[in-house]
């Protein structure tokens, strides 16, 4: 499967596809467009997302087992790209239990929240890429994310539920229960 998203200046597209994630530049002929690549060591590309600003391009990913001592393990990551380097910033999730399946950005950037398929949400601070949150959510899988003003964020889940929390705090403001 393939999963494509634009940059915030809509110059560049993160293209991925197994085995690899593609940063094209738009403005240039196909011939010329990559101007990066990254493959080897990746089983499957789970979520791709900016930071608001376009310098960082954040990706959940299967690692092959090829890269660990261990070839049953494989394992996923949540890594943080500099675009304009292409360096590997920060493995901010690695982990041989679960994985991250979606990633969200908040708008001003500050807060990026990942979805395990356990129903609980992470949450980094950006500023220097820590954890500082694993929100005991829902009792399924997370839907979506959504970012509302004032450091607020709303969870909707399988079991049914949306719920309101704060970001800054980790607190839950609302329940539909």
């Amino acid at each position: 499967p393939y999963i494509a998203s634009w940059s915030p200046d809509s110059k560049t597209i993160a293209l991925v596809e197994s085995g690899g994630f593609y940063l094209f530049d738009v403005d240039q002929p196909l011939e010329q467009s990559v101007v990066h690549s990254l493959q080897g060591g990746i089983n499957e590309v789970l979520s791709i997302v900016w930071s608001p600003d376009g310098k960082y391009l954040i990706v959940s990913m299967k690692m092959d087992h090829d890269d660990y001592d261990d070839p049953s393990v494989i394992r996923h990551q949540v890594i943080v790209w500099d675009t304009q380097t292409y360096e590997k910033i920060i493995t901010i999730h690695d982990s041989s239990e679960f994985y991250v399946f979606d990633l969200h950005i908040s708008d001003d950037g500050k807060w990026l929240v990942g979805i395990p398929v356990d129903g609980t949400i992470l949450v980094w601070r950006t500023t220097d890429w820590v954890l500082v949150y694993t929100l005991e959510a829902h009792t399924k899988r997370v839907k979506d994310i959504i970012f509302l003003s004032n450091n607020r964020m709303m969870s909707a889940s399988y079991d049914e539920t949306l719920k309101v929390w704060d970001i800054e705090s980790g607190q839950l403001l609302y329940d539909s229960v």
